[in-house]
């Protein structure tokens, strides 16, 4: 889109994420933490970012938080990503 001339226009990212397993749980969150931050100072552009999942169900497990709700560490990387941009 920038090199077409077209950097205005706001795009949304919908349903991004990583599973655990096979990926760690803490290279889910290295990975959630590192997407934020591109997407706040790198694609600027993208206006709204939307991760797939909560917490985890039967055949998907890209949730910030296990099925019993307890958090994940990517749970605390999205927090910390929040609470840094209030």
């Amino acid at each position: 889109m920038i090199a077409n001339g077209d950097s205005t226009s706001p795009v949304w990212v919908t349903e991004w994420g990583w599973p655990s397993p096979p990926l760690s749980e803490v290279a889910q969150s290295t990975y959630v933490a590192q997407s934020l931050r591109l997407l706040d100072r790198v694609y600027t552009y993208v206006t709204v970012a939307t991760y797939f999942t909560e917490f985890d169900q039967p055949g998907f497990t890209h949730g910030l938080f296990h099925s019993d709700w307890r958090p994940k560490p990517a749970a605390a990387a999205f927090r910390a990503f929040t609470d840094g941009r209030r």
